[in-house]
């Protein structure tokens, strides 16, 4: 069976990191794009995004598949990624949240 997979990538002093979410179902991937794009309300969206799909939900599978993936670290809990995400802003001087509560 296709499993289709939603992944984001950031990079964050010095490593990678992913936010994964795959589905059999196409709607429910769009859904998770969405509460994704929900999790950062209010972050500039600058990241890596990747589309693709693989015989299983895994995000191993993907890894198997295409070894550009390999040594990223999977976040699959929105709340922690984002977490990581205002750290990658901050690295880049983006976070515009932070620079209004100084």
């Amino acid at each position: 069976m296709k499993y289709y997979h939603f992944i984001i990538i950031i990079d964050v002093a010095r490593q990678t990191y992913v936010y994964h979410y795959s589905s059999q179902d196409q709607a429910k991937v769009s859904k998770a794009r969405e509460k994704f794009r929900q999790s950062l309300d209010g972050l500039p969206l600058i990241f890596g995004l990747h589309m693709l799909t693989t015989d299983e939900a895994s995000f191993e599978s993907v890894q198997a598949m295409d070894p550009y993936f390999k040594g990223m670290i999977e976040v699959n809990d929105l709340k922690e990624f984002r977490k990581k995400f205002i750290l990658y802003l901050d690295e880049f001087g983006l976070n515009k949240i932070k620079a209004k509560t100084k």
